[in-house]
């Protein structure tokens, strides 16, 4: 257990919990009320092959924001929840991947935060196939058409990848830049049965 981890304890123990949108009194990271405001709208996106779940909009967005930006555990295991609270549209034999983050990003959050949430749910999924291998700017801060080209050959597969549908795994999609790489990626070793899943759609 790290330094944060034992924080995050003493603060728990001895503070009392407050939803981390509203900040009114809570036992779960949101309040009822805010959990209430969080409704689904599936849809498929980016040429009908990725299925995003929720739109990215408060409060689920501040959930997100704080697994990524403030190493929140309890809000991987939440969004976990809320991944598995609809039947997805795959083969149930997909093998599901997340979107790798690269090692010096990884050292530096502690954690891939798609990995983190999909280790709450009992989907299956392999994080040792998918690579990433070029170090990319934060991809918030750019452009659809820099994103393609910060993008551009920045992930790698393993060899010997499972005959199986592939169901690519991201928090959110944004332009769908992402997946269209490592779905490239994929085709290019051969991989045909691809598909993608958002958590969240902006």
């Amino acid at each position: 257990m790290g330094f944060k981890d034992y924080l995050h304890l003493i603060a728990d123990i001895f503070l009392p919990r407050a939803c981390i949108e509203c900040q009114g009194l809570s036992e779960e990271i949101l309040c009822q009320t805010c959990m209430e405001a969080i409704q689904a709208k599936p849809k498929w996106l980016h040429d009908d092959y990725v299925y995003g779940l929720y739109p990215y909009q408060a409060p689920i967005k501040t959930v997100l924001k704080s697994m990524k930006f403030q190493s929140n555990v309890t809000a991987a295991k939440y969004l976990a929840h809320l991944l598995s609270q609809y039947p997805l549209p795959f083969p149930p034999d997909a093998l599901y991947l997340p979107v790798p983050i690269h090692p010096k990003r990884k050292k530096q959050r502690g954690f891939n935060q798609v990995e983190l949430m999909l280790s709450h749910t009992s989907l299956d999924y392999k994080s040792n196939i998918l690579h990433r291998i070029t170090y990319t700017k934060p991809l918030y801060e750019l452009t659809a058409k820099e994103r393609q080209h910060e993008l551009h050959l920045a992930f790698d597969v393993s060899p010997n990848i499972p005959e199986r549908p592939i169901v690519i795994v991201d928090d959110i999609y944004t332009t769908g830049e992402t997946f269209a790489e490592i779905k490239r990626c994929l085709h290019k070793n051969g991989i045909r049965n691809v598909h993608g899943l958002a958590l969240t759609y902006a």
